[in-house]
């Protein structure tokens, strides 16, 4: 059993975490990998989740990539509002409601643009649920580094917290920053892992 009174604080990662996106993200970088002549191979896709596009597409090495970067993030983030598809993950909102009637105050860490995220939180209108939103162009270093979540600590004061999250690098991210960690994947350094909000929710008190 995990007790909600030990804490003041919940972080959520964004992408796989509040919103079902990163297969569609996945799917539109493959796409515009294949226009220079790279094939994005499916096997990729773990490596993928949780870290910026623009430092994953570095981490592939490809000189044509590299000096072609600007013109595919530039189309990258052009897909990325076309929010047709997309659906919150299931039991994202009884969730947030099971936080805010125990007082405790959500809040997002991801890698994922301002822009995008305010856009889908004002689509699906959940915006009214979170203090502080740090999103990827906030913070210079991208997930699996501490930054992100060592900065959403200073924000909340150092007060206790716990982070959902979804992804190998968001995990060791929110570890490195002395975070309890609730995964939503089966993973080594994880405090907690839970298939979906509603087994959470079972187990929460």
């Amino acid at each position: 059993m995990l007790y909600i009174s030990k804490f003041k604080h919940c972080i959520f990662d964004f992408d796989g975490v509040i919103i079902d996106s990163e297969k569609k993200k996945f799917k539109n970088l493959q796409e515009i990998l294949k226009k220079y002549d790279f094939d994005l191979n499916e096997d990729c896709f773990f490596d993928f989740v949780g870290k910026k596009r623009v430092y994953f597409i570095k981490e592939l090495k490809n000189e044509r990539l590299n000096f072609h970067l600007k013109e595919i993030m530039d189309e990258v983030h052009k897909k990325d509002f076309d929010l047709d598809d997309l659906v919150l993950i299931p039991g994202l909102i009884d969730f947030l409601c099971f936080l805010k009637n125990n007082n405790v105050e959500a809040h997002i860490a991801t890698g994922s643009s301002q822009d995008f995220v305010f856009k889908v939180l004002e689509l699906f209108k959940i915006k009214k649920y979170f203090s502080h939103i740090l999103t990827g162009d906030q913070v210079k270093e991208s997930k699996p580094s501490p930054k992100i979540y060592l900065e959403l600590r200073r924000k909340i004061n150092n007060e206790s917290a716990f982070v959902i999250e979804d992804s190998s690098a968001g995990i060791i991210s929110a570890k490195k920053a002395k975070f309890f960690v609730i995964s939503l994947i089966e993973h080594d350094e994880s405090d907690l892992f839970v298939s979906d909000f509603f087994e959470l929710l079972k187990i929460i008190s």
